[in-house]
């Protein structure tokens, strides 16, 4: 799953010791600027901060109560379009507010393919 489905967590992920979880959103393309793929990208940030508002996610995943959680946006290239920065910055600070860390994580073009 990517960005492009507005109705469905990516991936999330525990690390190792289990003391925290990462909800991933993955970018497959690369960023046109285009005012679809920023809408897309603003349509999964906001399902992301729904299911942490709304307590979804802690009742269908339990064993994430009391844990930390991050929110990644996982993509091949650095965002530069404007746009696309101030929306990201404005989601990080959103996401902030909930005690949840928002990051973009750069990863080589077959990482992301693979998955």
């Amino acid at each position: 799953m990517t960005v492009e489905d507005p109705d469905s967590i990516d991936q999330i992920t525990a690390s190792e010791d289990g003391s925290s979880y990462t909800l991933v959103m993955v970018e497959t393309r690369s960023f046109s600027g285009s005012e679809e793929q920023n809408d897309q990208i603003l349509d999964k940030i906001n399902l992301y901060l729904e299911v942490i508002q709304t307590g979804q996610l802690l009742e269908q995943f339990p064993d994430m109560r009391g844990k930390e959680v991050k929110v990644r946006l996982v993509c091949m290239d650095e965002p530069d379009d404007p746009p696309l920065v101030e929306l990201l910055t404005s989601g990080a600070g959103l996401f902030a507010k909930h005690g949840v860390d928002f990051a973009v994580e750069v990863v080589p073009r077959e990482f992301i393919e693979r998955n």
